[in-house]
C-alpha cells in the first residue's frame, strides 16, 4: 500500500488487516499482488 508500512505481526489466518500507520484496510492477497506487480515494474525499469 501507499505508506509502505510493513506489518510483521500478521499470521496466515489474517486475511484482512488495517494499517496502523495510515489506517487503510487491506485484503492481504490483493496487497501482496500489488507488491509483486510493483516490484516487477521496478526491476523492469518501468
Amino acid at each position: 500500500h501507499e505508506c509502505g508500512h510493513i506489518n510483521s505481526d500478521l499470521t496466515l489466518a489474517d486475511r484482512v488487516w488495517t494499517c496502523p500507520a495510515c489506517g487503510v484496510v487491506l485484503d492481504r492477497d490483493g496487497n501482496a499482488a500489488r507488491n509483486i506487480r510493483d516490484e516487477g515494474r521496478r526491476l523492469a525499469g518501468a
